[in-house]
């Protein structure tokens, strides 16, 4: 039987390694591994500590283990971004909400959550009943909803009375 070759490529500014079944593909940059015509292989992307898979392209797309039966040379790159962490921190005696879009906060005292870098956040806030909304200070400076694209690390205080 022919031997095809599959190749792997890693992109982005994350790190992760990307293996295959049966093996073959055991890499972090580029790799290239033969089979026999008509092998399926199953590609997996493992993300580093500080990153997370965002995805495949080439010849597989989404975030599950790419699956490929080896019948022509193929090719396929998995993204690595890195991912980091915004923090709320509340301040005053009033007590309140922050949610954001995407999904991640939801919390009504000091959270964090883990986002990839560059992710567009809109945090927003709402006092309960008898207390009052003042304003974000940090990374936001504002009175209403405040948006955020993550970068090394953000912090957005919730200021209340």
């Amino acid at each position: 039987m022919p031997q095809i070759d599959l190749t792997a490529e890693k992109t982005g500014i994350g790190t992760g390694l990307v293996t295959s079944e049966p093996q073959g593909i055991d890499c972090g940059a580029t790799c290239i591994a033969s089979y026999d015509e008509g092998t399926e292989v199953t590609l997996t992307a493992a993300a580093e500590s500080g990153s997370v898979f965002a995805g495949w392209s080439g010849y597989c797309s989404g975030i599950e283990p790419c699956v490929i039966r080896v019948e022509g040379v193929r090719s396929v790159i998995a993204m690595f971004l890195p991912e980091h962490q915004l923090n709320v921190d509340f301040t005053g005696s009033g007590s309140g909400q922050v949610t954001s879009v995407p999904a991640g906060l939801d919390c009504s005292d000091d959270c964090m959550s883990n986002y990839i870098e560059g992710t567009q956040l809109t945090l927003n806030a709402v006092a309960d009943t008898g207390n009052q909304f003042i304003e974000w200070s940090g990374d936001c400076t504002c009175e209403g909803d405040c948006l955020v694209t993550m970068m090394v690390m953000d912090t957005a205080i919730y200021r209340n009375t």
